[in-house]
């Protein structure tokens, strides 16, 4: 959930846009300028680093049911 377009110049991501980032991070789907930030973040923040690690457990699981729920895999 991004707002606006930040670009690599947009300086420091206050902690409620990096919170917001989490879940891209997880999915490897940030920006590389976010991801630095992201990754800081997280070096810095137990409980973010938790949150991220719960969601890369639990996004495997959800690809997989919502896969087997639109009829299986897509495109080649």
């Amino acid at each position: 959930p991004r707002r606006g377009n930040r670009g690599a110049m947009a300086g420091r991501l206050s902690r409620e846009e990096l919170d917001a980032l989490l879940g891209a991070h997880a999915l490897d789907a940030d920006e590389p300028a976010e991801r630095e930030q992201v990754e800081q973040y997280l070096a810095e923040n137990p409980t973010a680093r938790a949150e991220v690690d719960s969601r890369l457990r639990r996004y495997p699981v959800f690809l997989m049911v919502a896969r087997k729920e639109s009829g299986g895999a897509r495109g080649g």
